[in-house]
């Protein structure tokens, strides 16, 4: 059987983590996720979108141009329940040259309403499996500090590396992955599917499949064993 390597990634925010995931009306909440996407560029793995005028990145192209081909990074979770950790506050801004030049681009700028932040301090995990590469040398590329979100927020980020034995067969998937990278022609969707309505892709964070995988114990947060699918593509569709 062929062994997959594994680097465990904690993630902890400093400030607060803002970005907007759900709109309604005048309000902008960020859910308890942090999106894949996100990540490749905050790892440095994808060149940066941060402090550009017209955001609209080519994730799939960024990547495909990237260094980062023979690696796959999940979505981030919390380790903790998010329930209590929110602070709401009201934002206010007026015009600039900037602001009315984005909006152009951006229908959804508004100038006041109330964000929704996820307080600083809450752990996050997430895997990235390593195919052809040295995990223990990205592993150690990573610890540190990243910035997160819209608002970067400087981010503790902490590793552990795991080797683990390729396995085939039925498995439920304890981790999300994105809707687009898992193909229904290598795995096969058993039930139980559960998914999150998420931007620029959604979210499968529960389901029942069959095909290959690997079953790891974490370092961080005590979820018990994560089983993670091992032919899972970034966006698979191009984004």
């Amino acid at each position: 059987m062929t062994d997959v390597d594994i680097v465990e990634v904690e993630l902890t925010p400093l400030d607060q983590l803002y970005y907007v995931s759900r709109e309604s009306g005048d309000d902008f909440s960020t859910r308890p996720y942090v999106m894949h996407t996100a990540l490749y560029y905050a790892f440095g793995l994808l060149p940066s979108r941060f402090r550009v005028l017209k955001q609209s990145p080519k994730y799939r192209s960024h990547f495909e141009d990237s260094d980062a081909s023979d690696l796959y990074i999940h979505p981030a979770v919390p380790l903790d329940s998010v329930s209590g950790e929110y602070t709401t506050r009201r934002f206010a801004v007026k015009g600039d040259e900037f602001r009315q030049a984005a909006e152009q681009e951006n229908k959804n700028l508004k100038e006041t309403g109330f964000q929704r932040f996820i307080n600083p301090g809450v752990r996050f995990r997430t895997f990235i499996r390593v195919d052809d590469g040295d995990a223990d040398a990205l592993a150690e590329k990573l610890q540190g500090y990243c910035r997160l979100g819209k608002k970067m927020s400087s981010t503790k980020v902490r590793t552990a590396t795991h080797n683990a034995e390729q396995s085939e067969g039925d498995f439920e998937l304890t981790h999300p992955i994105g809707n687009v990278d898992i193909s229904s022609d290598v795995y096969d969707m058993r039930g139980n599917l559960h998914m999150e309505s998420m931007v620029p892709v959604n979210l499968i964070t529960e389901a029942e499949l069959r095909g290959e995988y690997v079953s790891i114990e974490p370092t961080f947060g005590s979820a018990g064993t994560v089983a993670l699918p091992t032919h899972a593509e970034f966006l698979s569709e191009e984004r």
